[in-house]
């Protein structure tokens, strides 16, 4: 799909008609979603189980003032989409956590040893089509998606709030850094 916003629908073989149900979404579109996302959970519309009712409607009307001629909809489009993340989200969130995994941060990829990598993929065949792809959302992931996290003007990382605590720093060694990192997506730390 061009920048324009076209809206055929690529289906699966390269046949294009209107009646697809396949979209391929523009990089305006996405960042449109992410940045629309994050809008919504700072203004409250996220609850512990998830979104509360509506949010794809509102979601839709935000990414319509940024990209009018997406053609986007709530259904099945944005709700796809979210689907899509939430699932890559969670299978990279639960890999990090395992040994023989880690993150760069400078492509955004999961770096893996191969063992280990092949013995998830056994349990998890859907992690198999991650191990070379480029994540550039997943801090805003971590921000949307992850459990109880903390946003906003008070919001710390887990290093921070303990250095706070002890009043010391701490020297943390570079290999557990990610895992500290990961951490940091999925806990909630207020400051006082």
């Amino acid at each position: 799909m061009d920048e324009g916003g076209s809206n055929d629908v690529q289906r699966r073989g390269g046949k294009r008609d209107g009646k697809g149900t396949r979209r391929s979404w523009s990089t305006a579109e996405e960042e449109a979603l992410i940045q629309s996302l994050k809008e919504i959970v700072q203004a409250g519309w996220k609850c512990d189980n998830g979104f509360r009712t509506g949010y794809l409607g509102v979601l839709e009307q935000m990414i319509r003032k940024k990209c009018p001629s997406s053609g986007l909809k709530a259904v099945p489009h944005i709700s796809s989409k979210i689907h899509v993340w939430k699932k890559t989200y969670g299978t990279l969130l639960t890999m990090l956590t395992r040994s023989g995994f880690g993150w760069n941060a400078t492509n955004n990829t999961l770096d893996a040893k191969d063992d280990a990598f092949e013995n998830y993929a056994k349990s998890d065949p859907f992690a198999r089509s991650l191990r070379y792809k480029s994540f550039p959302f997943y801090d805003e992931w971590c921000e949307v998606f992850g459990k109880d996290r903390a946003i906003g003007e008070n919001a710390e990382d887990i290093v921070s709030a303990s250095c706070n605590v002890t009043s010391e720093p701490i020297l943390i060694p570079l290999s557990t850094m990610f895992l500290v990192r990961t951490i940091a997506c999925s806990v909630r730390i207020l400051s006082s």
